[in-house]
C-alpha cells in the first residue's frame, strides 16, 4: 500500500490518522483522497502546504517524505517511534533501533518527537514543528 505519491511527492507512514471511513474522509479533513489508505491524508496536507505534524496531532505518525528536488524529511509525533543511522553514503530510516543496530553500519540515533528533520547531501538539520506533551517512545 506504500508508497503513497504523486510525480512530485512521496510517503511512507507508520501509524493511524483516522479509523473513520474513507467516504467521509473529504468532509473531516477537506481532501479529495484517492485511495482508501489513511497515509494519503498527509500526502494531501503536505501538498497543500500544511504541516501532518500539526494538522493530525492526535493521529499516531512516523513518515518520511521524498520530494522530486531530491529533498527527504522524517518526522514523528509521540505516538510512533522513529530511529536514524547516518553512514558514509546516506541515511537510514526504522521504526526499531534494533534493526539499525544490527546493520552495524553507525549508531542508531533517537528523533525528536514534533521535530521535522532533512537529510540533503550528508547533511542532517530539523526544526521543530510542534510541541509534543507525552512521548511514548
Amino acid at each position: 500500500n506504500q508508497p503513497i505519491a504523486t510525480k512530485k511527492i512521496s510517503i511512507v507512514h507508520n501509524g493511524v490518522i483516522t479509523q473513520e471511513p474513507p467516504d467521509s474522509w473529504k468532509g473531516l479533513y477537506g481532501y479529495d483522497c484517492i485511495t482508501k489508505n489513511d497515509s494519503e491524508l498527509i500526502l494531501r496536507s503536505i501538498i497543500s502546504g500544511k504541516s501532518p505534524l500539526k494538522q493530525f496531532q492526535t493521529a499516531s505518525i512516523s513518515a518520511c517524505e521524498l520530494h522530486a528536488d531530491k529533498s527527504f524529511y522524517f518526522y514523528r509525533n509521540g505516538k510512533r517511534p522513529l530511529y536514524y543511522a547516518l553512514y558514509k553514503d546516506g541515511i537510514i530510516i526504522s521504526s526499531t533501533k534494533n534493526i539499525l543496530e544490527r546493520s552495524e553500519l553507525s549508531a542508531a540515533m533517537t528523533t525528536v518527537a514534533g521535530f521535522k528533520y532533512r537529510f540533503d547531501k550528508q547533511h542532517l538539520t530539523h526544526n521543530k514543528e510542534v510541541h509534543v506533551e507525552v512521548d511514548l517512545q
